[in-house]
């Protein structure tokens, strides 16, 4: 499996940064295909994954994702796609 750190989600889709490890960068303002390093955007469909995410709307840039339950840093509850 490649590194990634996730960008944004999008209802059941995360948006992945596939720079090397340990890159922090976000989506370029200019092209929502690519990330701020100009490496192309990943799309990645989480359901069926079983991985938890936050699904708060693009409402603010928490990007939690994680394999088990919990809380978002916005407070939400993160959600299961299965």
């Amino acid at each position: 499996m490649k590194w990634g750190h996730v960008l944004k989600t999008e209802g059941n889709e995360a948006l992945l940064c596939t720079c090397a490890e340990g890159c922090k960068c976000s989506l370029d303002p200019k092209d929502p295909t690519k990330c701020g390093c100009g490496n192309p955007v990943k799309r990645v469909n989480l359901k069926g994954t079983g991985i938890y995410f936050c699904n708060c709307g693009g409402a603010c840039s928490c990007n939690t994702v994680s394999d088990s339950p919990g809380k978002c840093g916005c407070g939400m509850d993160l959600k299961k796609f299965d």
